[in-house]
């Protein structure tokens, strides 16, 4: 009777559920809940952007995933831009508290970009990414050590993927 109080807890279940049916091998029902809980986290960044985008940002990258692993990688690609367009504005604002998250999100959507087979894009993107991540490190080297390892192994893919083999052999 109240959804002002208690739609952000509900988005927050579905996404939660959402996680407990993957990790169930339920990625049908997935995908519903995820989109279900995007849906929300939609409407509440709509109304309160401040205290709901980042809410949304993270719901979308958790969509794209289930996208992805449900063979809908089209699907995945615009979500996973969408949520990387929404961390690009708040880490613009706020670079200590949404950096790693771009990073993530950057990421994610590297991989997407590959999977649609836009490979000089899906490198632009890897190289952002480690960019960030070697910014991360340097200020912090226990937390985002090893995520700039991934990233460097993503790049050399990615330089293989567009034959830039010698470029791939240094990364």
């Amino acid at each position: 009777h109240n959804p002002a109080a208690y739609t952000p807890d509900l988005a927050t279940s579905l996404n939660n559920l959402a996680s407990r049916f993957a990790g169930n091998g339920q990625q049908q029902e997935a995908l519903q809940t995820a989109q279900e809980a995007t849906n929300l986290y939609r409407t509440l960044a709509k109304h309160n952007p401040a205290a709901y985008t980042p809410d949304l940002a993270t719901s979308l990258n958790n969509l794209a995933n289930l996208l992805d692993s449900n063979g809908q990688q089209r699907e995945a690609l615009q979500t996973a831009q969408e949520a990387t367009n929404l961390y690009r504005t708040l880490a613009k604002h706020n670079p200590a508290a949404y950096n790693p998250n771009l990073a993530t999100s950057l990421n994610n959507l590297a991989v997407y970009l590959a999977d649609n087979d836009q490979l000089h894009e899906a490198l632009q993107t890897a190289h952002e990414t480690t960019s960030l991540y070697r910014t991360l490190a340097k200020h912090n080297p226990a937390a985002y050590t090893p995520s700039l390892a991934s990233s460097l192994s993503n790049l050399a893919v990615y330089l293989a993927d567009n034959d830039q083999l010698h470029e791939a052999l240094q990364t």
